[in-house]
């Protein structure tokens, strides 16, 4: 797993986060602030990534399971790559 991979992987989430009309405001909210924070990291530094940015990760993956299993299944992936890349 590489930077490339982690790219590929925010913009299905991105995606998916898009297309997930009954996502609830309060998970959306912090999809899109994690998103926004590893973004950075992918811009800049791995040492520049936020304190909890994948732990609301995670936190997003279980509230969504049942409801949106596709988009719970990106954020595992996602939080995955993070943790094999050392961030």
């Amino acid at each position: 797993m590489d930077r490339t991979r982690l790219q590929q992987l925010l913009e299905e989430l991105h995606q998916e986060l898009t297309g997930a009309t009954t996502v609830d405001p309060e998970s959306r909210r912090m999809l899109e602030q994690a998103l926004r924070e590893i973004r950075l990291v992918t811009e800049h530094a791995p040492e520049e990534m936020p304190e909890g940015a994948t732990a609301q990760l995670r936190e997003a993956a279980l509230r969504l399971e049942a409801g949106h299993p596709r988009l719970a299944g990106v954020l595992g992936q996602l939080t995955d790559t993070l943790a094999k890349l050392g961030i």
